[in-house]
């Protein structure tokens, strides 16, 4: 889908779900992954929680038999877990992703659902990916 710009947050999700709406998916016990995140800085950590809220909110607008309510409190309960991580670790970077989900929560709000990139130095915005010069309204 090529609404998922950047590491494509979601982009997993999404694929999967479509493939198991045709097809039988099947879990394999013996399977396993790693999963690693990217040192962020601040600002990539604000953005990443923009993201979050951003592409689940398209994700389920994009498949009505789910429900926006239950993942409205999903996105509720990411907001305070971000915020007690930040405020219980002291970890600015989880404030700022928590920061960041308001800033998406307040969009959708008010109607702008923008297309959001995040990536590990977030020196690129949606704006810059496509048109090499940067998007207004992209900075926060």
């Amino acid at each position: 889908n090529e609404w998922f710009l950047g590491s494509g947050l979601c982009e997993d999700l999404d694929f999967s779900y479509q493939v198991g709406k045709q097809r039988q998916l099947y879990v394999v016990a013996e399977a396993s992954v790693q999963h690693l995140e990217p040192a962020r800085s601040r600002r990539s950590n604000y953005q990443m929680g923009k993201v979050q809220v951003i592409n689940q909110v398209y994700f389920v607008r994009r498949n009505p038999e789910l429900s926006l309510t239950r993942c409205g409190w999903n996105l509720f309960g990411r907001l305070h877990a971000n915020l007690l991580k930040g405020i219980v670790r002291l970890d600015t970077n989880r404030l700022m992703r928590a920061w960041g989900n308001l800033s998406g929560l307040a969009q959708l709000i008010t109607g702008r659902t923008p297309q959001v990139a995040v990536s590990s130095s977030m020196k690129l915005t949606s704006g810059e990916l496509t048109s090499g010069k940067p998007a207004s309204g992209d900075e926060g």
